[in-house]
Formats: C-alpha cells, sequence, structure tokens
C-alpha cells in the first residue's frame, strides 16, 4: 500500500511543478487508493494509522474529498494516537479541502505534544519506516498548506540536523527531505530582498544580503555580536547560525535530564553509603548506577562513567578479581559492557510508558572499581544518551574523592575546597523522583560564523 501512495504522491508533485502527467495514469491510481486503501476500523496499529492518514492527504491533494466521513472519524476517536505521529498530515488533507479550522486544530495539537522529537527508529520491512522520512513528509505536507512560520521552521532545522547526523540515507529519506526542504526554500524567495550588516560590539564585521551571504570562520572577541537589517527586511527571510567552541569550566556545569535520567551512586563492599572524602588506598568500591526513561520506550542507549586518576576498574572477566554477591544478585543486564582503563560503558535498552513516565522503572547496574592513587580527584559526571538520538540525554552531577594513603605515615589529602559542588551520594533527593534542570548555556571562547540556519 504505501508504494502506491509514494508513487502517486510524486506523480502528484510532478504535475504541480509544470511536468506533464498523463490523466489517465493519475486518475486510475487514485481510484485504487479510494477503492482498496480507504478502510474505517475501531482500531489502528500506529504503521496502519500513519499510512491510512497519507492516503487520505494523497486524496485530497488530488481534490478527491469523498472521505470526509473517514477523516472526521479518525480526528474523533483517535485523537492520542494522531497527536504521537500522523496528526500534520491529516491536517494537511482538512487544509487540502479547505478547512483551515480542523487543520489548525491539528497543527496546534502535534507542535504541544513535541511532533518533531520522535524516538529515532528504521524499519527493516513494510514501508521502511524511519523518524527522518516522516518529519521530511509531514514537513512536506505542512509546507503545501499552513502559513505557520514556528511550525514549519521547527520541522525545518529537524530535518537539517538528522540529515547531517545521517549521511548514508534512504531513497524514501532522501526523496522526502530535498522535497520539502525544496518547497521551503522556494517559499523563502518570495519573502523578497534584504540586507544588513553584522557587528561585534561596535566594529563591522561585514555585509550581507539575500544575495551576498556573509562568512566569517574565526571572530575573537568578547563583545556581543549584533546584526542589523535594513528597512523593508520581511521577518523570517534571513537566516543565521554561531558555533561556538570552548572547555567548560566546572562552575558554569550544570546537570540536565532530556528524556532519559541517570544518577550514581558510591558505596561501601557491604552495600553502605561511602564517605567520598576519606576513602582509604586500596579499598574496594561499588559504584551503582540507575538509570531510566522519563518517556517511552528507548534503544540503544550508552551510559558512561568517566574516571578520575585515583580509582581503577576492577575487571569481572578475571578470575582474581573479587566479586561481591549481592552485587550479582540485584544488578539489571545490560545489553553489553564495555570495560576501559579511564571509563566504565553501559549499552542497554530502556522501557517507558509515554503516558506516565513517572511510573517508569529504575533500571540499577553495578560496576567495581578500586582506590589506587592516594589525593584529591574530580569526579566527573555520569552520562547517558540514546545513540542514535542525542536530543535524548542525561548527565549527573559533579564531585570530589579524596583517597587518604594506606600508610599512616604517609601525608594526608588536602582539604575539600567548601566551595566545590559535591555529588551527593542520595543523587535525586526527591524520594526517587528526578528534578529536570534547565540546560546549561553555551561557555563561549571561539566563535566560528557558519551557514544559515536559525531564524532572525
Amino acid at each position: 500500500p504505501w508504494g502506491t501512495l509514494y508513487a502517486t504522491h510524486f506523480l502528484l508533485e510532478a504535475k504541480d511543478a509544470g511536468y506533464h502527467v498523463g490523466d489517465t495514469v493519475l486518475e486510475n491510481a487514485v481510484d485504487y487508493i479510494s477503492d482498496e486503501m480507504l478502510v474505517s476500523k475501531d482500531a489502528y496499529s500506529d504503521s496502519e494509522l500513519n499510512t491510512l492518514c497519507y492516503a487520505l492527504y494523497v486524496m485530497s491533494k488530488a481534490g478527491r474529498n469523498e472521505h470526509i466521513g473517514l477523516m472526521n472519524s479518525l480526528h474523533r476517536n483517535h485523537q492520542r494516537q494522531l497527536m504521537a505521529g500522523p496528526a500534520p498530515v491529516l491536517g494537511a488533507a482538512y487544509g487540502m479541502i479547505g478547512d483551515i479550522q480542523t487543520m489548525d486544530q491539528l497543527m496546534a495539537g502535534a507542535q504541544r505534544s513535541g511532533w518533531t522529537n520522535q524516538r529515532f527508529y528504521y524499519s527493516s520491512g513494510g514501508s521502511v519506516d524511519s523518524t527522518l522520512r516522516n518529519l521530511a513528509m509531514r514537513l512536506s505536507v505542512i509546507l503545501d498548506v499552513s502559513d505557520n512560520d514556528q511550525l514549519v521552521l521547527e520541522a525545518v532545522y529537524k530535518v537539517i540536523d538528522m540529515m547531517e547526523q545521517q549521511p548514508y540515507r534512504t531513497t524514501q529519506e532522501n526523496a522526502f527531505c530535498y522535497m520539502a526542504l525544496g518547497k521551503y526554500f522556494s517559499r523563502q524567495i518570495d519573502k523578497g530582498p534584504y540586507s544588513g550588516r553584522v557587528y561585534l560590539g561596535e566594529e563591522l564585521l561585514g555585509e550581507f544580503s539575500n544575495e551576498a551571504p556573509f562568512v566569517r570562520v574565526f571572530v575573537e572577541g568578547a563583545a556581543p555580536l549584533r546584526i542589523e537589517m535594513d528597512s523593508g527586511y520581511t521577518p523570517g527571510a534571513a537566516f543565521f547560525s554561531i558555533a561556538s567552541r570552548g572547555v567548560p569550566t566546572r562552575e558554569a556545569y550544570t546537570a540536565e535530564e532530556n528524556g532519559v535520567a541517570v544518577r550514581r551512586q558510591f558505596l561501601t563492599r557491604e552495600g553502605g553509603p561511602l564517605d567520598l572524602h576519606n576513602v582509604r588506598q586500596g579499598d574496594l568500591i561499588v559504584m551503582r548506577t540507575e538509570v531510566r526513561s522519563l518517556r517511552g520506550d528507548i534503544d540503544n542507549v550508552a551510559v558512561q562513567s568517566l574516571l578520575p586518576t585515583g580509582l581503577e576498574v576492577e575487571n569481572p572477566r578475571l578470575d582474581t578479581t573479587e566479586s561481591l554477591p549481592w552485587v550479582i544478585e540485584e544488578m539489571s543486564e545490560p545489553a553489553y559492557q564495555d570495560l576501559r582503563d579511564d571509563r566504565i560503558l553501559l549499552f542497554l535498552d530502556l522501557d517507558g510508558d509515554p503516558n506516565d513516565p513517572r511510573r517508569n522503572q529504575w533500571q540499577t547496574y553495578y560496576s567495581l572499581v578500586r582506590a589506587v592513587t592516594p589525593g584529591q580527584f574530580t569526579l566527573p559526571p555520569v552520562q547517558a544518551e540514546a545513540m542514535y538520538d542525542p536530543e535524548i540525554l542525561a548527565s549527573g552531577e559533579t564531585g570530589t574523592i579524596i583517597i587518604v594513603p594506606d600508610s599512616p605515615d604517609a601525608p594526608e589529602a588536602e582539604p575539600l575546597d567548601s566551595n566545590e559542588t559535591e555529588e551527593s551520594n542520595d543523587p535525586d533527593g526527591t524520594n526517587g523522583e528526578p528534578e529536570t534542570p534547565e540546560r546549561p548555556e553555551p561557555i563561549t571562547t571561539e566563535l566560528e560564523q557558519e551557514s544559515s540556519n536559525a531564524e532572525m
């Protein structure tokens, strides 16, 4: 079914673009869709609903509106499922037949539900489904009917970002992406000419226009960047981007959670809380790492625990490595564990209920490390990230560990600076319900001016 819709859609796009498309061929394809593919049911799988909304959009684009009853039934009875995916496509179908009010309702609902932040996935069969393909298709159909710049820009940025992350794309992904972005940039041309200047403080860095973009590879200085547009500028016609590079300071670091939560606790060999400011050289330390989804299922999650110089991983694959029975009994099983000199990596999938993420369970993992070098060391934060959707990420608190020498005659470690932020051994402080801190502001030491992907 999807192949028929895909081919018919592109025949309609070609006709709109001025190419010759035989009327008989197009009419037969649309009749087939109408007779064989528009089936009303009480319940649909996500794939079925996605295909059905696409079929209704193709019918509307072809000027056929005899299935308005089926559209209304979907809108009325499948709200939640629509908002999780094909609401923009059904909205565009309404827009094509002139029902702007219903279209706006569906578009607004999709925007509220975070329709551009779908979990990354690929389907190896069926319609060869993927997150990027669906998002690009939805952007394309929205551009056919909507003047909502914010809705469009939200999808444009996401499509471009995902294309950069996925250099090897399927034929469908490329087709929908280039069609959608082609429509978008054609619409930008209609906004008319513009010109302006870029300043660093009061210093003029350069001028630009719709025919001559301004690009600066390196900008040095602490003064604010300022862009001034000449009169006659239409909002949304020009775009800019600034890429910053720098090394964040410890003071500027802030823990964060976006779609996933992670926390870490250091324990004694008996399982009690560890005093991180009085660890004896040679002590065995249990590191408990917990992670959970803050939305639905998340596949291919990587959890990284960087270790300070004073700690060394105990490799459980060696016969000489000490084991603790209570750790083995309580530990979840990761898909894969990678033990390195300076870090421990866990790879796993997370189950989650998108309708009530607070009920999602923590998955618990244990690692054994040993205090080997006396001194005071910074504990880097534990981090979790969905490998194929980098917007889903979390990082914990930093801290300090003080390892005292095993010999009583050796000098003591320097005392802890009272101004330093400590990683808590009660990491969430909320009885199991993690707070969601704001994202940290970027630390800017160098600026690069690049081609545009942010609206002015």
